[in-house]
C-alpha cells in the first residue's frame, strides 16, 4: 500500500538520533514522530520547515521530492490519470489516516484563525475528502471547489457531496492547465506535490490561482 513518503526516519538514522531526541528538539512527542514515520499522520506545515532546518536539508529533501545528498532521484510514475483512476479504493481506504476531524478544527480555528467565508479550491482533490472533512467548520457561506484529472475520482466527489446535499463544484482538469476565472481564499493540495516531476512549477502555479495574503497548505 503506497503512503506519503516522508524522509524523515531517513534522516533521522543518518544523523544518528533516536525518535525522543527529535521529538525532543523539535517539542512533540515521540509518538508523533513515530506516526510520521510510519504515515499514520502527518505533519502540520508549520513543523516541515523545523524538521527540515534540523536535518540541514531542504523541504523538498524532507518530503521526498528531491534526493538527499548522495542519492539519485527516480520521478515518481503516478503523474497520470490512467494511475488515480485506478485509486479510488485506496483513497477511500487511506484519506482518514491522514486527518481527523478534531484537528482539522484546531487548525481552522486556532492556527489559521478562520472566522469569515472563503473560497476554498482543493488541487488534486481526488474524491473531495478534504471538501467533506473542512466545510462543517468553516465559517458559513465558505465555497469549495475540487479540481482533479481522473475523471473517476471526479464522478465520485460529485456523488458523494450530492448523496450529503452538499453544495460545491468539482473540475476534471489539469491544474497546470486550469486557468481560473477568480483567485481563491484558500489553495490546498494534500499528497500531492510527491508524485510530480515537478513539484517547483506547481508553486508557480499557486501563485496565480491564490489570493494575496491568501492561505496555501501543500505537501
Amino acid at each position: 500500500m503506497n503512503k506519503v513518503s516522508l524522509r524523515i526516519a531517513d534522516l533521522r538514522k543518518k544523523v544518528k538520533v533516536t525518535q525522543q531526541e527529535l521529538a525532543d528538539s523539535i517539542g512533540v512527542s515521540f509518538q508523533t514522530i513515530s506516526k510520521w514515520e510510519t504515515g499514520v499522520n502527518m505533519p502540520d506545515i508549520t513543523i516541515l520547515p523545523l524538521l527540515a532546518d534540523y536535518f540541514k536539508v531542504s523541504t523538498d529533501q524532507l518530503l521526498g521530492l528531491k534526493p538527499l545528498d548522495g542519492e539519485i532521484y527516480i520521478p515518481e510514475k503516478t503523474a497520470t490519470k490512467d494511475f488515480w483512476n485506478q485509486k479510488l479504493e485506496y483513497l477511500l481506504r487511506t484519506r482518514k489516516s491522514y486527518w481527523n476531524d478534531d484537528y482539522a478544527h484546531f487548525l481552522i480555528s486556532q492556527v489559521w484563525k478562520i472566522d469569515k467565508p472563503i473560497s476554498v479550491l482543493d488541487c488534486g482533490c481526488g474524491y473531495g475528502f478534504l471538501g467533506l472533512l473542512l466545510l462543517p467548520y468553516l465559517p458559513e457561506g465558505s465555497t469549495y471547489t475540487g479540481i482533479d484529472f481522473a475523471e473517476d475520482l471526479i464522478k465520485k466527489g460529485k456523488t458523494l457531496f450530492e448523496s450529503q446535499k452538499i453544495v460545491a463544484d468539482f473540475l476534471c482538469e489539469n491544474v497546470f492547465e486550469y486557468s481560473a476565472e477568480n483567485q481563491y481564499d484558500f489553495v490546498v493540495c494534500q499528497a500531492v506535490l510527491r508524485h510530480l516531476d515537478n513539484p517547483a512549477a506547481f508553486y508557480t502555479k499557486d501563485d496565480s490561482i491564490c489570493k494575496t495574503g491568501g492561505l496555501c497548505c501543500m505537501y
